[in-house]
């Protein structure tokens, strides 16, 4: 009897365990908000310094000193997916020509590596076709989140004149390569309307104007829950009591609530068990 109970002992502590490891691993319900909440904060930081930066697509190439040779923008409809041009690199086959792509993010980034591809003919890369990079999703095990898009691009750009070995990569010849840079300038993107031969500012990207009146509509919305000081409709007393709560509400908001649940439940299940 002892035997049976000791084995059924164990038997309840490893489940416990692994059902414990389940709730907080990438699939459980507690991590995914917290994971589409850093995804979001990433994203709004990175297009922040992007525009600090004037390297967005409706900036055109060559208007400063300090040219980088890359643009990039998010979709208005979908913030997970960017548009991004580069130029060509000087004294290589592809001076001269314009290269227009996408960068597909991961749900869980920067956590896991985006996807890259290049819509523009190039000689280089097949068209339309995720691009394999030590930075992309091809490789997850080697991706760093401390990239960003802005240097994904850049080793992108930079990594165009090496030999085509990678997958997605096509072999051509000089000749072709140099007839593609310049037809790229005449290449005008179907999803987001970017065209480089008359560069405009296309409706179907995020602008400038647009995370302006995200900050301002940020801003006024916690200006509007700020509870006023109006004598005539509550005392002292009650203004302070409403304070209170609010305070209290936004500390309360910062935590999971359906992780903190879960975790009590698997306590109180793990302690009846070793009590047993």
């Amino acid at each position: 009897g002892y035997a049976i109970k000791t084995s059924h002992t164990m038997f309840r502590r490893k489940f416990l365990t692994i059902l414990l490891i389940w709730t907080y691993s990438s699939n459980g319900r507690g991590l995914k908000t917290t994971s589409e909440s850093l995804t979001i904060k990433r994203i709004t930081s990175e297009w922040r310094e992007i525009c600090n930066q004037n390297i967005t697509l409706s900036e055109p190439f060559n208007s400063s000193r300090e040219e980088c040779g890359i643009r990039l923008s998010p979709l208005r409809s979908n913030l997970l997916e960017w548009h991004f041009s580069f130029t060509g690199m000087e004294g290589s086959p592809y001076e001269g020509g314009i290269y227009h792509g996408k960068v597909r993010l991961h749900h869980e980034y920067p956590r896991k590596a985006p996807s890259i591809s290049l819509s523009t003919p190039s000689g280089r890369w097949e068209t339309d076709k995720e691009i394999c990079l030590s930075a992309s999703s091809y490789h997850q095990e080697t991706w760093n989140p401390n990239w960003n898009l802005r240097t994904l691009v850049l080793s992108l750009r930079s990594f165009m004149t090496t030999q085509p070995r990678e997958i997605g990569g096509i072999d051509s010849s000089v000749q072709i390569r140099k007839s593609f840079a310049t037809l790229s300038r005449q290449w005008r993107c179907r999803v987001c309307g970017i065209s480089h031969n008359n560069p405009c500012a296309s409706n179907a990207l995020l602008t400038r104007m647009d995370l302006r009146d995200r900050i301002l509509t940020r801003k006024k919305t916690s200006t509007s829950s700020k509870p006023t000081n109006n004598s005539s409709s509550s005392s002292p007393t009650e203004i302070s009591k409403h304070q209170k709560s609010h305070l209290m509400y936004r500390q309360m908001a910062k935590y999971d609530f359906s992780r903190i649940g879960k975790f009590l439940l698997l306590v109180q299940a793990s302690w009846r068990c070793y009590v047993l």
